[in-house]
């Protein structure tokens, strides 16, 4: 996959089935110039990979787009994810819950339930948590839009935050499997049945996490998330256990990053709530990261599924993304100092890993930062350092806050 400029203007976000005739790409849509464009390349519906071409004047003929593809994209049979359609293994009438979390954002949490309503998997309900309303719109649309439809229903969390959000769409859940998705994305037509899909791809799979694409990238904070990392984790279908599936940098297992985003993420209901459901000590971020760590460390399987796509609407302005920076940094941060106390052997356990998490952040050629191209931005840099140093006297804000509400 190309790199992308943050100077090149917006990119155009496509998709190219090569089952399919080849398309060509115009550079010019809605009076907009594009120089460049990111393509999603599947295979039967199946993705494979991202390309990224740039676009001359009159944009990009069918044959081009074709040799390009065939150039730069390494196609590797085994790494493929499986075949579309209803899940071997799983039974179609395996009930999910879809959780989805928002705060007065009705005009996006329509476009991501409808996604859901289009999807192929049968079996589901869709549960909206309005989280602390400021205004009636979230309950407006649901009776204007989605009254009719049993599928869709509405529970209210007064209580800001994401965590208790999800928390409360956990306890709502009918479902033998929950599945979260944030507002601000849409899913595949796939996406549901790929993730019940991945539940049967080993033994004793607690919680699946999906590929997650940008919907977008017309502004440059957009262009730069996906330097800073993203939230997609390639294309390969990889199973973690506490003892398989390590990473190169020797953070593993607590690498949390390493398995997936909350963004776009499902869990064996009942297991999920065995393991405490989500902590809202956590009110800074990475709530979703201490899911996937109680799953692996309690000797579970999580299993990232690529052929669950999940498209999100990166923040578009700068101020948005120092925010969005910031607090990944402190939720990671505070999520470590979590872990750090509730166990001594996991203390020692992070201690003796800590030189490698410090190259990881600060070494400019480590697999972190190696996507920060010329010109992104030094101040995010530093934003998520500040974050990192501020999250664990967050965290413990936090914990004495919530120690402070249960006493009373």
């Amino acid at each position: 996959m190309g790199p992308i400029e943050h100077d090149a203007g917006p990119v155009r976000v496509l998709e190219v089935d090569l089952s399919e005739p080849m398309p060509s790409i115009a550079d010019t849509v809605g009076g907009r110039r594009y120089r460049s464009a990111r393509i999603l390349v599947r295979v039967e519906r199946r993705p494979v990979g991202i390309v990224s071409v740039e676009l001359n004047r009159g944009g990009m003929s069918s044959q081009a787009l074709a040799e390009a593809i065939s150039r730069d994209l390494a196609r590797e049979p085994e790494e493929r994810p499986g075949s579309a359609g209803t899940p071997e293994g799983m039974e179609p009438t395996r009930r999910f819950s879809v959780v989805v979390p928002t705060h007065d954002h009705p005009h996006r949490l329509r476009a991501c339930i409808d996604s859901i309503l289009a999807g192929e998997y049968p079996h589901y309900e869709i549960v909206v948590v309005d989280n602390a309303p400021l205004r009636p719109g979230t309950a407006a649309l649901l009776r204007r839009e989605y009254r009719d439809d049993a599928r869709v229903r509405r529970v209210a969390e007064p209580r800001p935050g994401a965590a208790r959000a999800r928390a409360t769409g956990l306890a709502a859940a009918r479902g033998e499997f929950v599945a979260f998705v944030d507002d601000d994305a849409v899913v595949d037509r796939m996406w549901l049945a790929a993730i019940a899909r991945a539940f049967s791809a080993a033994e004793d799979v607690a919680a699946v996490t999906t590929l997650i694409l940008p919907l977008e990238l017309e502004t440059p904070a957009q262009v730069w998330l996906e330097q800073f990392g993203g939230y997609g984790k390639g294309f390969r279908r990889r199973v973690f256990h506490r003892h398989e599936g390590r990473s190169r940098d020797g953070l593993y297992p607590y690498s949390a990053g390493t398995y997936g985003s909350g963004a776009s993420m499902a869990f064996r209901t009942r297991t999920l709530r065995e393991l405490g459901g989500f902590d809202s000590r956590l009110s800074i971020g990475g709530e979703d990261l201490d899911l996937f760590l109680k799953v692996i460390l309690s000797g579970r399987r999580l299993v990232y599924e690529p052929a669950a796509i999940a498209w999100h609407m990166h923040p578009s302005d700068y101020e948005s993304l120092r925010r969005t920076v910031f607090r990944y940094g402190a939720g990671l941060a505070g999520l470590m100092t979590k872990w750090f106390f509730s166990d001594p052997a996991i203390a020692r356990d992070i201690a003796v890993r800590l030189p490698a998490a410090l190259r990881l952040a600060l070494d400019p050629r480590s697999r972190k930062n190696a996507g920060k191209l010329h010109g992104y931005p030094r101040e995010l840099t530093r934003l998520e350092l500040a974050g990192m140093l501020a999250g664990p006297l967050m965290f413990a804000h936090s914990a004495w806050k919530a120690r402070s509400q249960n006493a009373g």
